[in-house]
């Protein structure tokens, strides 16, 4: 497996009876600076309040400290060839627009449908079987890139860096095309064989 994984901080967001406490994703340079950007968080957020249609009380809880890891298997068929994996056995990242999830079901769907022709003796067994490994890894591969790119770019460091990434993301964010990639990407929707 691949790795890669500087220190982040995130504020977790549990739903109470009462009302939904909100858990802003802050990226830090680790566990030393979690309680600053906890109240640089708090901050925006008491502005951001301002802009809503209902009230929203706020108040900090918790603040943790969580490590990401950015990992691939190197296969995703044992050398046996009787083990697979697939989901979270098989690659991890940041969770970032429900990526993980969708690869994960697409990995267990395409695995689904080979298992069933192979058991049915409807399908050769070792390639129908192998190109499980050969046509998901990449997909796994693909998420993990994007992911990481998408984890960077929230992590800027300073200001500057993040007031142009803003700028950036606005103007274009607004395209069509652009928008169209970024479903495709986070939804998986554009992978073909």
């Amino acid at each position: 497996m691949r790795r890669g994984s500087p220190p982040t901080s995130a504020c977790p967001s549990p739903r109470t009876r009462r009302h939904t406490r909100w858990g802003p994703a802050f990226f830090g340079e680790g566990t030393c600076r979690c309680r600053e950007i906890a109240a640089i968080e708090w901050v925006g957020l008491k502005k951001a309040r301002k802009h809503l249609s209902y009230p929203v009380d706020i108040e900090i809880l918790n603040v943790a400290s969580w490590n990401y890891h950015l990992l691939v298997a190197d296969r995703y068929r044992s050398a046996g060839g009787r083990t697979f994996i697939a989901g979270d056995a098989a690659h991890v990242h940041v969770p970032i627009g429900g990526q993980g999830m969708n690869t994960g079901m697409q990995d267990a769907c395409n695995l689904a449908w080979k298992l069933a022709l192979v058991s049915r003796d409807l399908g050769h067994e070792d390639p129908m079987l192998d190109s499980y490994d050969t046509e998901r890894r990449p997909v796994g591969e693909q998420a993990i890139e994007h992911s990481g790119v998408l984890t960077r770019m929230g992590n800027l460091p300073g200001s500057f860096g993040r007031a142009i990434r803003d700028q950036v993301v606005s103007i274009v964010g607004g395209l069509a095309p652009i928008q169209s990639r970024a479903v495709e990407m986070l939804a998986g929707t554009g992978i073909a064989y």
